[in-house]
C-alpha cells in the first residue's frame, strides 16, 4: 500500500477505507503493522488515525453473553420496546380469477337470453274482416285473411 495516498484522508475517508478497518480490527496482521508505519511517516494525521481507529473500535463493539438470563432480560426489554408485532396483512389475491368467475356465468346468461329472444316465434293476427300480407324471413308473401293468425 501507498502511503501518499493516505496523506490527505479525512477521519471519514478512513472509516471508508476496508484496509483501514481491518487493520484496527485485526491488531496483529500485516495491515495494522502498515498504518503504525503511517502515523509515524505522517504525524499530522497521528491524530485523525487515533479519531477513526476509535470510532472503529466503539462501533464494532459488541456485548458477549455468558449468562442466559442476562440474555433472556435483554430480549424482553427489546420485545417490550418493539411492543406487539402485528401480523402482516396479506397483500390482496389477485382479482382476476373472482372476475373470470362472474364473466363465466354472466357470459352463458347472456348467450341464453339472445338465442331464446332471437328464437321465438313470430305470430300475426287479423281482426275480423282485416286483410293483411305477410312476408315471411324466406321472402314468401302470405295473405292472411280476417280473424285469423299465422305463427313462423
Amino acid at each position: 500500500m501507498d502511503f501518499a495516498k493516505y496523506a490527505a484522508f479525512s477521519v471519514t475517508d478512513f472509516l471508508a477505507d476496508d484496509d483501514f478497518i481491518d487493520g484496527v480490527l485485526q491488531p496483529m496482521t500485516q495491515t495494522a503493522l502498515f498504518w503504525r508505519q503511517l502515523a509515524e511517516h505522517y504525524p499530522a494525521q497521528k491524530d485523525t488515525i487515533a479519531q477513526a481507529a476509535a470510532i472503529l473500535r466503539s462501533y464494532r463493539r459488541q456485548d458477549t453473553f455468558a449468562d442466559s438470563s442476562l440474555q433472556d432480560e435483554l430480549w424482553q426489554r427489546i420485545a417490550a420496546e418493539v411492543g406487539p408485532v402485528a401480523a402482516a396483512a396479506k397483500p390482496r389475491a389477485w382479482r382476476w380469477p373472482a372476475l373470470l368467475r362472474i364473466a363465466a356465468a354472466v357470459v352463458p346468461l347472456g348467450v341464453g337470453t339472445g338465442l331464446w329472444w332471437y328464437g321465438q316465434d313470430q305470430q300475426v293476427h287479423t281482426a275480423y274482416g282485416e286483410l293483411k300480407t305477410v312476408a315471411l324471413p324466406d321472402g314468401t308473401q302470405v295473405v292472411l285473411n280476417g280473424n285469423s293468425a299465422l305463427t313462423y
